[in-house]
């Protein structure tokens, strides 16, 4: 049986372990925090009896590994399921539209969804129609170097199409501006939205926290298996012999003994690993990007469907849970400098513009958390790093959402990476 030391316990790190704890393999996941989780958990709210995600996230029909995943760990039934794909779209004085609908005959559901909408004129139903209709056909290397604000300009997007299709779209899977965001990256997610199927662009809801969704379930089936996992221990050094890896020293312990080693966690820790192999200078062309998330709960208001997405507003998602609502404000550069007493004023003073009903009356309690590292930005210089970036140790393989899985920095990308790194290793261990 051979051993696979794991760093990092968030997505990544666990789904690696979990793949590779089901073929048998032992298993030792070492987490420098006090929890699993990594950039995506949730924790309890006492005084509410309620818990809160540390941001919330969607999911899609078109996340295989995700699903599959969790389907291992049996958390499938925690999930909302859309029968087919529909957005409900808040504008500026209350009035809602649904993006989608019924419609669940592929390939003419988005066309019906788009076609459907009532903001939409001919010529954005049109504009929208050619960009769909030579997606399939557009090639990879035209879009190498352009971003993603570029290629929407060079098939002349509306107004329209960018404001209650475009935007909310770029800026959830993405975190970041369409000026900055790859081109390349998002035709593989167009790809796989829209031209995959029916159930492929729904959206999935989780109905319980993170760490009830993934954390505690991963962390249950690894323990049946006989597999280790330590929490509050960091990864201090390693000792190199023969280009491998012979010993990890962490704050607590030290392990020998071990096969292959999967570094599951960010560049920035993966760089205070003393002897990593790494060129320091490398965080330099990863760049972050901020998620604000704000939870509030309420007096005597109700909203009527699960989520709602914002056309005009500096937040982008309202989600209703059933003791509190969550606002999300992704690429929150600006707004997560602000002092929390000014964030309370400036989401009160939104949602009354698009829910007229709402009143600061109706706030009972609020919030607010500040994720400053949420995400990698998908630019044109983190795709060349990322695909530039090779393991300096043999028995060494990678895994995050920062490597090389031609996905933006997303639960999907992280799930994504974990399978690959434990395929990686299966075949190196074949190999030998």
């Amino acid at each position: 049986m051979d051993e696979i030391v794991i760093i990092g316990g968030g997505f990544a790190g666990l789904s690696s372990a979990v793949y590779l704890s089901k073929s048998n393999h032992k298993v030792i996941l070492l987490e420098s925090s006090p929890k699993l989780g990594g950039r995506a958990y949730s924790f309890p709210v006492e005084k509410h009896d309620d818990f809160v995600d540390n941001g919330q996230h969607i999911l899609m029909g078109c996340y295989p590994y995700t699903l599959n995943y969790l389907r291992e760990i049996g958390s499938l039934d925690k999930l909302y399921f859309q029968k087919s794909l529909e957005l409900n779209l808040v504008e500026n004085g209350g009035e809602q539209l649904k993006l989608g609908g019924n419609s669940t005959l592929y390939p003419f559901n988005l066309m019906y969804a788009l076609f459907s909408f009532p903001r939409f004129d001919l010529k954005d139903k049109m504009a929208l129609t050619r960009f769909f209709a030579k997606l399939p056909f557009t090639p990879e290397a035209k879009l190498k170097d352009l971003s993603i604000e570029e290629w929407l300009n060079k098939t002349r997007q509306t107004g329209n199409a960018r404001k209650y299709f475009w935007d909310l779209l770029i800026v959830g899977a993405f975190n970041t501006t369409a000026e900055r965001a790859s081109a390349l990256v998002f035709r593989e997610i167009l790809i796989e939205m829209f031209l995959r199927g029916n159930k492929a662009s729904t959206l999935i809801i989780p109905q319980t926290g993170l760490s009830d969704l993934y954390c505690e379930p991963s962390e249950k089936f690894l323990r049946e298996k006989g597999n280790v996992v330590k929490l509050n221990e960091r990864v201090t050094s390693f000792e190199i012999e023969n280009g491998r890896i012979a010993k990890i020293i962490t704050n607590k312990n030290m392990y020998s003994g071990f096969n292959y080693v999967i570094s599951a966690v960010p560049v920035a820790n993966y760089l205070q690993i003393r002897k990593n192999g790494l060129d320091e200078n490398l965080l330099e062309k990863f760049e972050v990007s901020p998620i604000l998330s704000i939870h509030l709960w309420l007096n005597n208001y109700e909203f009527n469907e699960k989520f709602y997405g914002f056309t005009g507003s500096f937040f982008h998602w309202l989600f209703v849970h059933e003791k509190h609502i969550t606002l999300v404000k992704s690429n929150a550069t600006e707004l997560i400098k602000l002092p929390k007493e000014i964030i309370r004023s400036k989401v009160t003073e939104e949602l009354t513009k698009y829910f007229p009903d709402f009143t600061g009356k109706n706030v009972k309690d609020i919030l607010i958390i500040k994720e400053k590292r949420a995400t990698f930005v998908s630019s044109l210089q983190f795709e060349r790093a990322r695909n530039s970036v090779k393991a300096p140790y043999k028995n060494l393989v990678f895994a995050g959402d920062w490597t090389n899985t031609k996905l933006p920095s997303t639960i999907e990308s992280a799930v994504k990476s974990g399978k690959t790194a434990a395929d990686k290793i299966e075949k190196l261990i074949k190999s030998e």
